[in-house]
């Protein structure tokens, strides 16, 4: 039996990842060997989402596991698309060998696992979204999301929890800026029941002194 082999690396995989290309090529060739295929050529798409319906390398797989009368294989379906329609529409094109099922797994029961894996896939995205929603009530200082957003969440975060503070420094600036010392002033702050930035109710002479040298810093930049 001669075959295509097939390989795609999404966006968001690393060489680490179970879906590396070395990963992919050595379960294919495994599998291949166990099985006595012959692999005559490999094809890839390297940082493409399965949910892009026209790439080069899948075209070009597909194309000549047709012409020679070859099954086309893969690691496993999500390789070929994220989305069931058009796995099922590549089933109908070329034969399909997917090493986690085996090549007892006809046509049918493809088909029957491209929609049973994008329904898990959604349900899944369901959860997370719901998940991220209710995080991000409970803590709207913070960031949630996918790896990739997190660095650039972590710095949106710190600018919006650096203007805060810049605001409630200003907000205080007349009790703060006085000749009192800085455990004068936190005592003064909590006699007069004002919290700190956070919402705790006890002032450090510290948390003084660092809100007064960022008034200083503020007032150098207007």
């Amino acid at each position: 039996m001669k075959a295509v082999a097939y390989i795609r690396i999404s966006v968001h995989n690393d060489v680490s990842s179970i879906y590396s290309e070395e990963t992919q090529r050595s379960l294919i060739n495994q599998y291949a060997e166990q099985n006595g295929i012959e692999i005559i050529e490999w094809y890839s798409d390297i940082n493409e989402s399965g949910a892009n319906e026209n790439r080069e390398g899948l075209s070009r797989a597909v194309n000549l596991a047709k012409r020679t009368g070859s099954h086309l294989i893969v690691k496993d379906l999500s390789r070929l698309s994220r989305k069931a329609h058009h796995c099922l529409a590549l089933l109908a094109e070329v034969k399909v060998i997917d090493t986690t099922l085996g090549i007892e797994a006809d046509d049918k029961v493809l088909a029957i696992m491209s929609l049973a894996n994008q329904w898990e896939r959604e349900a899944v995205s369901q959860r997370v979204r719901q998940t991220y929603q209710y995080l991000r009530q409970q803590y709207p200082d913070r960031t949630f999301g996918h790896p990739e957003t997190l660095v650039q969440g972590r710095k949106t975060s710190a600018i919006k929890r650096a203007k805060n503070a810049d605001e409630y420094c200003m907000k205080l600036a007349p009790l703060l800026m006085t000749d009192e010392n800085h455990s004068q002033c936190a005592f003064k702050l909590m006699a007069l029941g004002i919290p700190t930035r956070t919402g705790k109710t006890r002032w450090f002479p510290q948390s003084v002194k660092n809100m007064r040298l960022r008034l200083e810093r503020l007032r150098e930049l207007q």
